[in-house]
């Protein structure tokens, strides 16, 4: 049996009666070491989780540093093993967080909160603050990252508003990430500061 290289894809070359037969085994690995550490079905299909995996060693050829998640280093160590000892594998986290309304008294509109104790929302200059506003994670170039899932929302007070959200799935290696909440200003967090939550409070 003699082995081709050919683009990060090594091909077994079995002579059969004087006939050469193709077989590609890299590929079946791949997905099976996807398979053993329950990550493939973070893929619409075997096939784009093979692509994305010729795609990465691609990229590091080109000058890429070579890091990324688990199915990368799993790509890495398959498709081109001579960045695998270079290779940073990267952490992946669930960032929580809390966001805050607080709203002073007017005896002309009241608390400018309304709603019930499970599903409050802003009124007046703060009708944008509701269950469904945007709360993302940006990089340093100001795309959207991450968009966080709001989990609950109450209201222990009639001042008060507030939001408890979680991005998924976040991964290192950005230089910063930064968080907005519906347009209403940004702040940068490093990937430390990110593990110990998120915390923000608008208003009076």
């Amino acid at each position: 049996m003699k082995f081709l290289k050919i683009n990060h894809k090594f091909i077994a070359l079995i002579v059969m009666g004087g006939i050469f037969i193709a077989c590609t085994s890299n590929e079946d690995l791949y997905i099976e070491k996807l398979e053993e550490n329950n990550i493939l079905d973070e893929f619409a299909a075997p096939r784009q989780a093979i692509n994305l995996a010729y795609e990465k060693c691609d990229l590091i050829d080109g000058g890429e540093d070579p890091k990324g998640n688990l199915a990368e280093k799993i790509a890495v160590e398959i498709f081109c093993p001579e960045y695998a000892d270079s290779f940073m594998l990267l952490k992946l986290i669930d960032v929580t967080g809390s966001f805050t309304l607080n709203s002073s008294y007017s005896s002309y509109s009241g608390y400018n909160i309304d709603g019930t104790d499970s599903n409050c929302y802003g009124t007046g200059g703060y009708s944008d603050i509701k269950k469904s506003m945007n709360i993302v994670l940006k990089n340093s170039q100001g795309l959207t990252l991450y968009r966080a899932v709001v989990t609950e929302v109450n209201r222990p007070m009639e001042s008060q508003c507030n939001f408890y959200f979680t991005f998924y799935d976040v991964l290192e290696g950005e230089d910063v990430y930064i968080f907005e909440v519906s347009n209403r200003g940004e702040l940068t967090y490093g990937f430390d500061r990110l593990l110990s939550g998120i915390s923000v409070t608008l208003g009076d």
